[in-house]
């Protein structure tokens, strides 16, 4: 094990906080601070991922019609709280309470819905802008060298309850690094809205959404509902083949150290590796993954060194529950996703 690894276990046992990696493209795309009142009729339903939409006939200041667009939660973030496509009905009033789009004045987040009926359906409290998830039951584990394997969730991402660890070393951010962030446009190249998972530690982190991992032979499989991403992590090898394309979850091989998962991914894509920590395709991430006997939990410790962009490694994690949820799969629809929202 490294040595860095070895260092940030033993301070992430000691102490977890809000990770800089904590979910906040929601403030890319609305105002947190602001507040919008739409009254009208449902006039269409997406029930989708990576966001479903709903759309709002209804009228403005001088009469006209016009058509307001709101974004909800994954279809699989809505699922594991109860809903369904007919959460929304075409036709039926509503009244909603959201955030303004930054980009389109008729576009929102949804806050809460009233209905007709007298309910009401809150996806984002409108009080203090917090995303609502489903509780989680956990599942019984039993310690041993099969620990780690089973379904896991995020189930949040506020506070403690978001299990994110610090992330460190972002400061050695070279000036060609802070450039490529500078010239970063989130709004348009999140890979979120792409339907690409991204990098191994989005895909982690992702709230809400839950990660699958089993042994097949002399491959260990990491299946997660975001993006229906597939990692094999290969147990049977030792390098990185050279005929492999380079993508956002580059290819990855590991070993078992005790109970422990050691995984080493390199042949990435330039990208970003979460938010605002960018890299070249000559990136290399260390992950390692062990079951928390103290909090029952699945940790995810991770070291990224990027030589181009960055003097020092960076370092981060994020720890899971155990889940009695099933595997949904995902799906994901770019082209149900409004352009300006």
């Amino acid at each position: 094990m490294s040595q860095l690894i070895k260092k940030f276990i033993l301070f992430t046992c000691l102490s977890y906080s809000f990770s800089a990696l904590a979910h906040h493209g929601f403030a890319v795309y609305f105002y947190p601070d602001r507040t919008i009142t739409i009254e009208g009729v449902i006039s269409k339903y997406d029930f989708v991922n990576p966001h479903s939409v709903l759309y709002i006939e209804s009228t403005d200041s001088a009469g006209e019609k016009i058509t307001y667009t709101c974004a909800l939660q994954a279809k699989t973030q809505l699922m594991r709280r109860g809903a369904d496509e007919n959460l929304f009905v075409i036709g039926d009033p509503i009244k909603i309470i959201g955030f303004p789009a930054r980009r389109d004045p008729y576009g929102c987040e949804f806050g809460t819905g009233y209905f007709a009926n007298g309910e009401t359906f809150t996806m984002r409290s409108v009080e203090r802008a917090q995303t609502q998830f489903a509780s989680n039951n956990k599942r019984e584990i039993t310690p041993g060298p099969d620990a780690i394997y089973g379904n896991w969730i995020r189930p949040d991402i506020y506070g403690a309850a978001g299990l994110a660890m610090p992330t460190e070393g972002k400061e050695s951010i070279t000036p060609e690094g802070e450039n490529i962030v500078g010239n970063y446009n989130r709004a348009e190249e999140n890979p979120t809205i792409q339907c690409d998972p991204g990098s191994p530690v989005r895909t982690w982190g992702a709230p809400g959404l839950l990660t699958s991992i089993k042994k097949e032979n002399d491959k260990v499989i990491i299946h997660h509902e975001s993006m229906d991403s597939v990692r094999t992590i290969h147990l049977d090898r030792e390098d990185h083949p050279n005929d492999i394309e380079e993508s956002s979850m580059g290819h990855s091989f590991g070993k078992f150290e005790g109970n422990n998962l050691v995984i080493y991914t390199s042949k990435f894509n330039s990208g970003i590796l979460a938010y605002d920590i960018v890299h070249t395709n000559e990136m290399t991430l260390e992950e390692r993954i062990s079951y928390n006997h103290q909090s029952g939990n699945l940790d995810i410790h991770w070291v990224m060194n990027e030589p181009s962009y960055y003097n020092n490694p960076i370092s981060g994690g994020q720890s899971l529950e155990s889940t009695t949820d099933k595997f949904i799969p995902y799906g994901c629809n770019a082209d149900a996703l409004p352009h300006d929202l």
